[in-house]
């Protein structure tokens, strides 16, 4: 069963038409993006699709396309670059919010490597943006009882980009 954050968050996603799924990197964005993707009915879009630091191919489709969910978890940082296209009927951003201790062991597990100090300023920036109008924030958490969930023991076998073990 969907947590009430998260059946909240898809009431509120029916007044845009694309949404943009941000946060930290392990924060649980792939995973959103596609369990919003497909309670939407809506085209999951993995960042790499449009590159993950070209802001100009982001902002374009989010400004000419219609029915996606974007998983980009670099936009978390440039909010500002997509401000003018933020508004219902337009785009919607959806911010996952997850313990630092939980996103390190995930970064961990996956032999990547932290970058001192960021965790922090990216907390900061996650709440802010969730006083922001157009913006919701997901804790990691709310997407536990989703189909589309993995319990964290069958996680240990996932590696990025991949949301299943059977991927």
């Amino acid at each position: 069963m969907r947590s009430p954050r998260y059946q909240a968050t898809l009431r509120w996603a029916g007044a845009y038409r694309k949404l943009a799924v941000t946060g930290s990197q392990r924060s649980g964005t792939a995973v959103c993006g596609r369990m919003l993707a497909a309670d939407l009915g809506w085209e999951f879009i993995d960042e790499t699709a449009v590159g993950v630091s070209l802001m100009e191919a982001a902002a374009s489709l989010m400004q000419d396309g219609v029915g996606f969910v974007l998983q980009m978890p670099s936009l978390l940082a440039r909010t500002d670059e997509i401000a003018h296209l933020l508004g219902e009927g337009r785009v919607g951003a959806v911010v996952m919010r997850r313990p630092h201790r939980d996103v390190k062991a995930s970064g961990r597990r996956l032999g990547l490597c932290e970058r001192p100090g960021l965790v922090g300023c990216r907390q900061t920036l996650v709440e802010r943006l969730a006083r922001q109008p157009h913006f919701r924030v997901l804790d990691y958490a709310d997407l536990a009882g989703h189909p589309l969930w993995v319990e964290p023991k069958l996680r240990q076998s996932v590696g990025p980009k991949q949301t299943s073990p059977n991927q």
